[in-house]
């Protein structure tokens, strides 16, 4: 044969080689007709970790790969056997989830005895309560119904805003003595003594005082599982700790609404804040309620001490700062619309929608997402059914000065101070003023008494209530004028 047709003969044989390789890796990936297919259940609706809102009934689904010779099949909700079906190789069922964690897990078993199993965690954050339900215990108290707590490290005078819990540490600010006392866990009866105080040296002193270890009246904590915000009313600034403080006077990292952490000069400008309450953190960025200049300002996450916010709510502008300004002139006007506030004292996210405790507006406005534009106006209203009204009022919808709001994906607490409750909305209020499903603090929607009518405290009663806070299964609620915090329990199961 000529070498040029031998040539030829190889640049043939080499190229139907390359052809053929990709199909002889199939055949060898794939079982032959004695070959093993692997045989499995998937979990298909939901994924490991995912947090449930919305009607706490899921319909399950699982679907069975290579197993067309089920035998048997289990479907469990927290170890405990629930209802199913089967359709050829799709099992599902619906599942009423419990409060908190829950455990989903489908086991099936083939004729030939050959077991599969997969498993979800899924989480439902929801507290049980119950209209006019007793607290389970105080802090800042020795019992239910006393307000004559003496000790110095354990005395509260003035729960102002809402605590925190960082780390497994709990944060809860005082405003009459000037401090936020942490404790190394959360308490879990009456009495409780912390183990370290924020803004003082000691337990035994009281006085405001500026610099960095400093407090002067503290309006509320916030943080995002990382970072301690710490509104410093009196002082007219805003503290941040990049990481949990667990000493007494640990020093803030940085300083907001003042130039260094000596200053204390309140005024209205995009790098000052005046007497700030309430604060959040959604994902990167801090919001702050600015309450005597009657805004809410936010924040890329700042890094160094007298930055600039970014956006501005309830003014056209970051030098405006008058109460109900709509016109953009400067100046008050009769009434509120979508896009003011008037003495706003608290903020709170749930990650997409954004709450502002519109205090002296007796209002919680609700925006759908966190505004990004100056002057943005407020999706939808509760304690109002329209956004121009500010007259204070009672019932399963109405408000009187609000002072703190906070919540999960399911629900929305409200501390609703001039009606001596807190109302507690048990799924998102989707309306312009939605109805609370129940009320604490009072035996129903219509009294406003203080301690529900007592002359003293009691464990159901409520005395001009301000930070409220959940966390697990507790809510926490600043009870100001009976000096305590008070915790509610929930239950675990729906």
């Amino acid at each position: 044969m000529p070498r040029s047709a031998r040539k030829l003969t190889r640049l043939r044989l080499t190229l139907t080689a390359l052809v053929l390789a990709p199909f002889a890796l199939l055949l060898t990936a794939c079982p032959g007709p004695g070959g093993t297919l692997i045989q499995s259940v998937v979990i298909t609706s939901h994924t490991n970790g995912q947090v449930i809102s919305g009607p706490r009934v899921i319909h399950l689904t699982a679907t069975l790969m290579n197993m067309p010779d089920v035998a048997s099949y289990t479907v469990m909700l927290n170890g405990v056997a629930e209802a199913g079906t089967r359709s050829d190789s799709v099992i599902s069922a619906d599942l009423e989830l419990h409060d908190h964690a829950n455990k989903v897990a489908v086991e099936a078993t083939s004729t030939a005895g050959h077991t599969v199993y997969a498993e979800v965690n899924l989480d439902y954050p929801f507290v049980t309560l119950g209209t006019y339900q007793a607290a389970a215990f105080a802090i800042g108290q020795d019992d239910l119904v006393s307000i004559t707590e003496a000790t110095p490290r354990k005395m509260i005078q003035g729960p102002s805003g809402r605590p925190s819990v960082l780390g497994g540490h709990l944060y809860l600010p005082d405003e009459v003595l000037n401090r936020v006392l942490g404790y190394d866990v959360v308490p879990a009866s009456s009495g409780a003594s912390p183990d370290f105080v924020l803004g003082q040296d000691q337990f035994d002193d009281t006085t405001g005082r500026e610099g960095a270890s400093g407090l002067h009246a503290p309006g509320g904590t916030a943080t995002d599982g990382v970072r301690l915000v710490v509104t410093d009313g009196n002082n007219s600034r805003v503290l941040l700790w990049n990481s949990a403080p667990t000493s007494t006077a640990a020093p803030a990292d940085v300083v907001l609404g003042q130039g260094d952490f000596l200053t204390n000069i309140p005024s209205c400008a995009a790098t000052k804040v005046d007497h700030p309450a309430g604060a959040t953190i959604v994902g990167d960025k801090l919001v702050v309620a600015d309450t005597d200049n009657n805004r809410v300002l936010i924040w890329s996450l700042p890094t160094f001490n007298g930055a600039a916010a970014d956006v501005v709510i309830g003014q056209s502008s970051f030098t405006t700062c008058s109460n109900n300004d709509d016109d953009q002139d400067g100046a008050a006007e009769p009434g509120p619309t979508a896009r003011t506030l008037s003495g706003p004292l608290d903020v709170w996210s749930d990650g997409q929608r954004l709450y502002i405790a519109d205090s002296f507006n007796n209002r919680v406005l609700v925006y759908d997402s966190l505004p990004t534009t100056n002057f943005r106006a407020a999706d939808r209203v509760i304690g109002k059914t329209d956004f121009t009204s500010a007259a204070p009022n009672a019932g399963a919808s109405g408000l009187d000065l609000p002072s703190s709001v906070h919540g999960n994906a399911n629900q929305l607490f409200v501390a609703d101070s001039g009606n001596n409750r807190v109302l507690v909305w048990q799924s998102v209020p989707t309306v312009n003023g939605a109805a609370a499903d129940l009320v604490l603090g009072q035996t129903n929607f219509d009294n406003t008494t203080v301690n529900a009518g007592s002359l003293d405290p009691t464990a159901n009663g409520l005395s001009f209530p301000t930070g409220v806070y959940q966390t697990g299964d507790l809510l926490i609620v600043g009870d100001y004028e009976n000096f305590r915090y008070v915790v509610y329990g929930g239950v675990t199961i729906p």
